[in-house]
């Protein structure tokens, strides 16, 4: 989540390289990073193409509001 007065200004790109050279360089032996996104989140996805990684599953997630019971129970 980034403040709209910040976004634009590819601090997304930044902290993934950031985090990614750190995985790197605290695990030489590291072959595979997996990540994930929310299909609406186009910002992270279009990095995540830019950065090399790949579709490689999507998941189906529903959700349902549900209210709290009654005091009648």
């Amino acid at each position: 989540m980034v403040d709209a007065a910040h976004r634009g200004h590819r601090l997304g790109l930044l902290l993934k390289v950031a985090l990614l050279d750190l995985v790197t360089e605290a695990e030489a032996g590291v072959r595979h990073i997996l990540t994930e996104n929310a299909v609406g989140n186009g910002p992270m996805i279009a990095i995540n193409d830019a950065l090399g990684f790949r579709v490689v599953d999507q998941w189906a997630t529903c959700s349902l509001d549900v209210p709290p019971p009654t005091a009648s129970g």
